[in-house]
């Protein structure tokens, strides 16, 4: 019935007229519950399918409320949180060293200011990079690639013989401890029960990283009061700010987990599942979300990992889309299965 019919009938009637067109509207709208609708997201003219299906069975962010915060994640955080401290403590020390490490290299203040400041460049391009290379190898492997940087380049700040071996040392300490941050808070996040997400990241980053500081700083008083102004001790002083990381590095290589988040992207259910076993029985919490305990993610069901596969492809409207609330299983299906281009 067309909209001028409509205003000519009387008021009751053109209720019910309307009533009964919401009533269309809804039997034509795609249900959210079992349906599998096509969602097309894209930039420009570019666009692709996705496929979204509802499976038994809890969510992962379901599954990891359920399982509690507990041992598993009190782990966790201790390896982040010990690496963290180390590249607090690395990226602070050379502020204590300016007389000694200007008389061994014979650096004005410029000099000096120059070479200080180097590691904060390699932070820079390790921030840029840690978070892909975490999207394409793993958050495991990039954390333990991290780490390995960090340990590695801050023992040959320690025993650099000149000038130049000094300040590529300082880079590519800054390179790893700037990987480091996105892996160990994507890590944690990713771990963590929905309504501790934020308290873990922040208390790794921002406390974890202040307590570096002040470990470089009461090491440093310590180190120059007992062996004096020679030039040992300024070296001695970046194995120390070392030590932190390394205790925890052998441990990660042992223990640290795979994110499921990730495992479930490229397609590794039984890894994830695994893992999600692991985790109930580290926490003492008993096997839930139905048929077997199995993750139930709309986007991580068979139709919808087909598009994710590209997640590490580096293509910049891949990247883009992560920012949709349906790709990022936040929104229901409320989108329109032929969305207007």
């Amino acid at each position: 019935m067309s909209s001028d019919e409509v205003d000519g009938l009387p008021g009751e009637h053109r209720l019910s007229v309307s009533a009964q067109a919401r009533d269309g509207e809804r039997e034509q709208a795609p249900a959210c519950d079992g349906a599998t609708p096509a969602l097309s997201h894209g930039l420009g003219d570019e666009r692709r399918s996705w496929t979204r299906t509802q499976a038994p069975g809890l969510t992962l962010d379901g599954h990891l409320d359920a399982s509690g915060l507990g041992w598993f994640q009190a782990r966790l955080f201790a390896l982040c949180s010990l690496t963290m401290v180390a590249h607090g403590a690395q990226m602070s020390v050379v502020t204590m060293l300016e007389e000694p490490v200007s008389n061994e290299f014979g650096l004005d203040k410029l000099g000096f200011s120059l070479v200080g400041s180097a590691i904060f460049g390699g932070m820079l391009v390790g921030s840029l990079f840690g978070g892909m290379l975490a999207d394409l190898y793993g958050r495991r492997v990039a954390m333990l690639a991290a780490s390995t940087a960090l340990c590695v380049f801050s023992l040959s700040s320690a025993a650099a013989p000149e000038l130049f071996s000094f300040a590529a040392a300082r880079i590519l300490t800054g390179l790893g401890g700037g990987a480091l941050v996105p892996v160990a808070g994507s890590l944690l996040l990713e771990w963590s029960p929905t309504r501790w997400r934020s308290t873990m990241v922040m208390t790794t980053t921002g406390t974890a990283f202040a307590i570096g500081t002040l470990f470089e700083c009461g090491a440093g008083l310590l180190l120059h009061e007992y062996m004096g102004d020679g030039r040992e001790w300024w070296r001695a002083l970046f194995v120390v700010c070392t030590l932190p990381a390394l205790v925890s590095l052998p441990v990660m290589l042992c223990t640290l987990p795979e994110s499921m988040h990730f495992l479930m992207v490229h397609g590794r259910q039984d890894e994830a599942h695994a893992l999600l076993m692991h985790l109930q029985r580290v926490n003492g919490t008993t096997e839930v979300g139905g048929v077997g305990g199995q993750i139930a993610t709309p986007g991580y069901t068979p139709g919808y990992t087909e598009g994710l596969a590209m997640e590490g492809s580096f293509d910049r409207k891949q990247w883009a889309e992560m920012f949709c609330a349906e790709v990022r299983g936040i929104k229901p299906c409320t989108l329109n299965s032929n969305p207007k281009p």
